[in-house]
């Protein structure tokens, strides 16, 4: 059951708990909260009025009381992800396809841990497509060249300590910037299985050779390209 909720949720097992101890405390101060309205509104038990204030205090005391804890556990990105899928449901707030940018464009977010040649052209073939555009960097490698190409194309960059990487994918962090694609472009670390199920389907491995026989150690640049030859 909890190894289900991690993978539909794309969370971490320590998220996982933060996010079941929110759903706990909100529920146990919706109810208080919602005797203490009652109590203070001197309403008779049971009655109409009890119950319409019962009900409108569980349907928007709760939504803003699960903001307020999730905030308190570091899970607000979560929770607010949460509440804008209810409020498209009940039609408050428009659908969004899962990212701020003009027209509906898919975000495209490029892996990458070299000089970054493969994302510039990635770079350049979306600059004015209608339909899709770069909206992230991601690397592993404080020193690649890649850093240079998001600086110069002004392209916002995530930089990623490994142990973090492996336990959460940055999942939150991808979702709050609304990415829909990964693109691993010259990318060498290993995507953690929690990435995975978050963006199934939605990962494109760029590599100039079948895997996994011309991939790991070393087999990145012109030693891939060697390997095939040989």
């Amino acid at each position: 059951m909890l190894k289900k909720l991690k993978q539909h949720w794309a969370v971490s097992t320590n998220e996982l708990i933060l996010i079941l101890c929110t759903f706990a405390v909100t529920g146990t101060l919706t109810a208080w909260l919602s005797k203490k309205v009652t109590e203070w509104l001197s309403i008779d038990p049971y009655g109409f009025a009890w119950w319409a204030a019962k009900i409108i205090v569980l349907i928007f005391g709760y939504q803003v009381i699960i903001l307020i804890v999730g905030f308190c556990f570091g899970m607000f990105s979560f929770f607010w992800r949460y509440e804008k899928k209810i409020l498209s449901r009940f039609g408050v707030i428009k659908k969004q396809s899962g990212d701020a940018n003009d027209n509906n464009k898919i975000s495209i977010a490029i892996f990458a841990s070299g000089a970054g040649s493969n994302a510039q052209k990635i770079i350049e073939h979306f600059r004015n497509n209608e339909k899709a555009s770069v909206a992230l960097i991601v690397c592993n490698n404080p020193k690649a060249g890649v850093l240079n190409i998001a600086a110069k194309e002004s392209i916002p960059l995530l930089l990623l300590e490994k142990n973090n990487f492996m336990q959460t994918g940055y999942v939150s962090e991808l979702d709050a910037l609304g990415i829909d694609l990964i693109v691993l472009a010259g990318f060498l670390w290993k995507i953690p299985e929690i990435l995975i199920h978050a963006f199934t389907n939605r990962i494109i491995n760029i590599h100039p050779a079948l895997l996994p026989a011309y991939g790991g150690k070393g087999m990145y640049g012109a030693a891939v390209h060697n390997a095939v030859v040989n």
